[in-house]
């Protein structure tokens, strides 16, 4: 199956690795450690016959400030391929580190270029700036509408910093979901509509 797995690459605080509970959703429970949330996912769901796509969104930093941390990410995720497998590609998409609309455009641009037909779609939000969650979520909705794409997980990887050291991923799957049928619903007022999300909600 093709796989498309967009990954938010951090720019500052080296990533650790790291144990991962898995919070709402077991079947992502990964035993082992990572240091980026989306490879204790792929490490259970890439399969060998899988063609992969990781398309890494990246803020360019200036030179001397660039920690190129998705050479890191391509070295764990090979890491863990190394048993499965699978055929792997990686896409590097840059954005100037700033928040216009201009970059915003031309980034969607060229994620929608890398959204193949008939594909399973993943992403990590925990790293990057505060937009491009949004960014994300709009590309999922343009692929599954318009390329036949299914979404496999949306996750976000919260790091602890309390003694506890309880760190979790969050499947964030259902809140694009719940987006996609706010988008859906038709009534004649807003009473009716707050009482049908209600209802959504209690799902």
């Amino acid at each position: 199956m093709k796989k498309i797995i967009f990954f938010n690459v951090p720019i500052t605080n080296e990533p650790e690795k790291l144990y991962f509970k898995a919070k709402g959703n077991a079947s992502l429970q990964y035993d082992g450690k990572v240091k980026f949330a989306i490879n204790a996912i792929l490490a259970k769901k890439v399969e060998k016959a899988d063609n992969i796509k990781i398309v890494m969104l990246k803020e360019t930093q200036k030179k001397e400030y660039d920690k190129h941390y998705e050479k890191e990410f391509m070295i764990e995720f090979s890491k863990i391929n190394k048993s499965i497998g699978a055929k792997i590609k990686y896409v590097m998409l840059n954005k100037p580190h700033e928040e216009m609309r201009n970059a915003h455009e031309k980034l969607l641009n060229a994620m929608v270029n890398e959204i193949d037909d008939n594909s399973e779609i993943y992403a990590d939000i925990s790293f990057g700036t505060k937009p491009l969650p949004f960014l994300v979520f709009n590309i999922l909705t343009f692929a599954e509408r318009f390329c036949n794409a299914k979404i496999g997980n949306i996750i976000y990887g919260k790091k602890d910093f309390s003694p506890t050291k309880q760190h979790e991923i969050y499947d964030l799957t259902s809140l694009y979901y719940l987006n996609s049928l706010s988008n859906t619903i038709s009534c004649k007022d807003s009473k009716e509509a707050k009482t049908v999300f209600k209802k959504i909600l209690a799902i």
